[in-house]
C-alpha cells in the first residue's frame, strides 16, 4: 500500500508544482475519450475513460505542441472524461500552464483535484496498518537485537545514585 501511496503522491506533488508554472494561451488540436476496459480472459471486468489531447502554445517564438491533461493518468469515469472532452473541442483556446525552465512540459489543468485527495483518504487506513506493523516488528527485534541493560528493567541514574524501576505484580 505504500508503494501506492507514494504512486499517488508524486503525480500530486507534480500538479501542485505546476500551479507556479508560466502560462500563456494555446489552442486545442484534437481531444477524445480512451476507453480502458480490465478484462480477466475473455471476461470484461469494467471499463474506465479518460482524456486524450493534444493542443498548441507558444512560448517566445517558439511554438509547441503538448498532450498532458494532467500529470496523473488514473483512468475515470465515463461522464467526468466527456464533460472534459466535451469542453475542449478542436479550435478551443485553452490556458496551457508550462515550466518556465522547460517550455515542452506543460499541461492544461494544474492543481490539486477532488479525486486526488479521495485517493490519498481511501488508501490512509491501508497505510497506517502497514506502518504500524513495520513499528510493531521494528520494536521487537530491537529489543531482540540489542539486548537492553540490566535485562530491560529501566533505570533512573542520579549523581551518586542508580534506581532500579521495578513492576508490582
Amino acid at each position: 500500500t505504500l508503494f501506492f501511496f507514494f504512486f499517488l503522491i508524486v503525480p500530486a506533488v507534480r500538479q501542485t508544482f505546476a500551479l507556479q508554472f508560466s502560462s500563456t494561451e494555446g489552442a486545442i488540436i484534437t481531444s477524445a475519450v480512451t476507453e480502458h476496459r480490465n478484462t480477466h480472459g475473455q471476461e470484461v471486468l469494467g471499463t474506465t475513460y479518460g482524456v486524450k489531447v493534444s493542443y498548441s502554445y507558444s512560448v517566445g517564438d517558439q511554438d509547441y505542441t503538448g498532450d498532458r491533461y494532467q500529470y496523473d493518468t488514473w483512468s475515470s469515469s465515463g461522464p467526468w472524461a466527456s464533460r472534459v472532452v466535451n469542453a475542449l473541442p478542436p479550435g478551443t483556446k485553452v490556458r496551457v500552464h508550462y515550466d518556465p525552465a522547460n517550455p515542452r512540459n506543460s499541461l492544461l489543468k494544474p492543481g490539486i483535484a477532488g479525486s486526488h485527495l479521495l485517493q490519498l483518504l481511501f488508501l490512509t487506513p491501508f497505510n497506517a496498518l502497514v506502518i504500524g506493523l513495520w513499528l510493531a516488528v521494528g520494536s521487537a527485534l530491537r529489543l531482540k537485537w540489542f539486548n537492553p541493560p540490566a535485562g530491560g528493567v529501566k533505570l533512573k541514574t542520579g549523581l551518586r545514585q542508580t534506581r532500579a524501576r521495578l513492576t508490582s505484580f
